[in-house]
């Protein structure tokens, strides 16, 4: 097979646990490629994006005396695989680097998965006596992963393998939050309180979708009362007395029609995403796909919380190195996430939230575009008391409060019209922050915005003793963040693909994505004209095991950027902004750089000394 001349390139890669050569795609390679091309668009391997007529039983069924585990492999081999099927197909054409990279991205967008990643998995699953048919194994569509059960014997032949970078195991979660019932009747259409103190009882509404995230499904039989499509099912069997979702659905989307009543933003649309106590990443993945293949910004809601772990790293459970806790990292690209702060039932005790949400080192984060809430009473005091479990926890890993106690929740709760918790919480801030932009505002534009609405409540946080604050929409807010879209981009190396870093594509095409060849990189962006520059946001294509720093170096210029890859030494900026070192990095996963200037041309210089130097995508904010 004759290669083109420059994607020879590829051949050598630097995977963590070894060499990677490419090689010719032998007949018998072929064949199986072609097979496995062609189970891509069975429905063994599609992950479907369901809807309320269509609830499937999930994939993962647990055998006795196997562990759940999700094993990434290396990105990159996938990618090889990719090429070499599509420079097969087109061997012996004479196409320079543009043509070429056109040529792939139209092959790639014919593929419901990366054919890259089916190889690699296939070669993987093969070394265990398993195939990509097997029901038990789940293909993610967002990373280069695969998720299935293992015994002791298989866990440790595949740490072995050279394709595979990490393996993560899925603990099985208990669902924390309770729900007590409190016995208080409503006539006619009943506007809450929370409307009132968050300056939200007005006509208006959005059309912008609401994300949403719940382990059980509960009741949701009153949808004349709002607008909910059901995006993913993990056939978890529950309760139809579990009212959670259906709650959160009324708060967040409850029609103007007379009767029950009032939610924040009336009949907003509302995708439920139910993941169940062993798949609650798999659920946030599904409302993931579903936005990102739709190319949608928006905000969505995990009114759930996940138990402390145990061991030096993790400590908190959902920390970005918990596979819950990169996997909401990784849906950060597209919502801006809220998160409750969690419950308990110690009478007017003071605990941390810190060991039950989003966090790192035990502290939130600004510019992630995460959020954990607490719950504040009728009184704008931390909520303590409310119900059975109802005491709101708090501390640093709070990011703020909203009105969580004695909140209008059930339209077809037959015991009960209210009820309490940061289950409400969270939702109420989504609700809010959906209300500014459109469906491509990004997560962290919204995170500005919400965080611009905060006003105290002249009580402070018994932990921490920060004010307590909540939002109060305002139409007329000021001094937003801005994402500020990158007009050319080019780099000395693989030109040819970078303009992937800004097509706003983060997790639909998997192969497309700009790399340096090797583990130190250049690329210089131009704004199109001098812009304030508070942060860029850059999401890593790595083969990196995750405990490992990324670094960079950022130069800056008013000027434009006028040279070419072939002239990209003589026209780079070159006055120096600053170093910034990511203490860890993960597929797909955001890194946010603080900058402050103002600037036309921004350098990026990567360094990562365990994986390839490569990005799918950036983002320039500022004002």
């Amino acid at each position: 097979m004759a290669v083109p001349v420059w994607i020879r390139h590829y051949a050598t890669l630097h995977p963590p646990k070894g060499r990677l050569l490419m090689c010719k795609v032998s007949k018998t390679s072929i064949i199986a490629t072609a097979c496995l091309l062609a189970f891509s668009s069975s429905s063994a391997l599609t992950q479907t994006i369901w809807d309320s007529n269509q609830l499937p039983q999930s994939i993962i069924k647990e055998p006795k005396k196997e562990k759940l585990y999700t094993v990434y492999f290396n990105p990159f081999s996938a990618q090889e695989e990719s090429e070499k099927m599509v420079a097969k197909k087109y061997s012996g054409k004479n196409l320079n680097p543009e043509e070429w990279e056109f040529i792939f991205s139209k092959e790639m967008e014919a593929h419901e998965k990366s054919p890259g990643r089916l190889v690699v998995a296939s070669r993987i699953l093969a070394d265990l006596s398993k195939s990509l048919m097997n029901r038990n194994v789940y293909i993610h569509n967002i990373v280069s992963a695969i998720t299935l059960p293992l015994n002791e014997t298989e866990k440790i032949k595949i740490e072995k393998m050279e394709d595979v970078t990490l393996i993560n195991e899925i603990d099985e979660i208990p669902y924390s939050t309770s729900f007590p019932y409190q016995d208080h009747q409503s006539d006619g259409e009943l506007v809450s309180w929370a409307k009132k103190a968050t300056n939200t009882d007005d006509n208006y509404t959005t059309d912008n979708p609401f994300y949403f995230l719940d382990l059980f499904p509960g009741n949701l039989q009153s949808t004349s009362e709002y607008h909910i499509n059901i995006i993913h099912y993990a056939g978890n069997d529950y309760s139809q007395a579990f009212y959670h979702p259906s709650a959160i659905a009324q708060i967040v989307s409850g029609r103007r029609n007379g009767s029950h009543g009032r939610g924040i933003n009336p009949n907003q649309p509302l995708f439920l995403a139910v993941g169940g106590v062993r798949a609650a990443a798999q659920g946030l993945e599904a409302a993931v796909h579903h936005a990102d293949s739709r190319k949608i910004s928006s905000v969505l809601n995990i009114s759930s919380n996940i138990p402390e772990g145990s061991g030096p790293y993790w400590h908190y459970y959902t920390n970005p190195h918990r596979e819950d806790g990169k996997m909401i990292l990784r849906a950060s690209n597209r919502f801006l996430i809220t998160q409750s702060a969690s419950n308990m039932t110690f009478n007017n005790s003071i605990h941390s939230a810190c060991p039950f949400v989003y966090n790192v080192d035990g502290n939130v984060v600004d510019n992630d575009a995460i959020l954990s809430i607490g719950a504040v009473n009728h009184e704008g005091k931390r909520m303590v008391n409310s119900g059975a479990v109802a005491t709101t926890r708090v501390g640093p890993c709070v990011d703020f409060y909203a009105p969580g106690d004695s909140i209008y929740a059930y339209a077809d709760n037959p015991d009960s019209t209210h009820d309490s918790g940061t289950s409400f919480s969270a939702p109420i801030v989504a609700a809010i922050a959906s209300r500014y932009g459109d469906k491509k505002t990004k997560p962290l534009v919204r995170e500005s915005y919400i965080k611009s609405l905060l006003v105290p409540t002249g009580h402070t946080d018994p932990l921490d003793g920060k004010p307590i604050k909540i939002p109060r929409y305002n139409p007329y807010s000021f001094g937003i963040l801005k994402n500020h879209p990158i007009l050319y981009a080019v780099s000395p190396i693989n030109n040819q693909k970078i303009n992937y870093i800004k097509d706003d594509n983060f997790f639909q095409r998997p192969d497309e994505f700009w790399h340096a060849s090797g583990n130190t990189g250049s690329l210089t962006l131009d704004l199109g004209s001098i812009k304030n520059v508070t942060g860029i946001r850059v999401v890593l294509e790595t083969s990196s095991p995750g405990m490992n720093p990324v670094h960079f170096t950022i130069y800056g210029s008013s000027a434009p950027m006028t040279g070419s890859s072939y002239t990209y030494d003589e026209h780079k900026p070159t006055s120096f902004i600053k170093d910034h070192t990511a203490s860890f990095q993960y597929e797909r996963a955001p890194i946010y750089i603080p900058l402050n200037g103002n600037y036309r041309s921004i350098r990026i210089d990567g360094n990562n000394p365990t994986s390839w130097f490569a990005v799918v995508e950036i983002e320039v904010y500022g004002y």
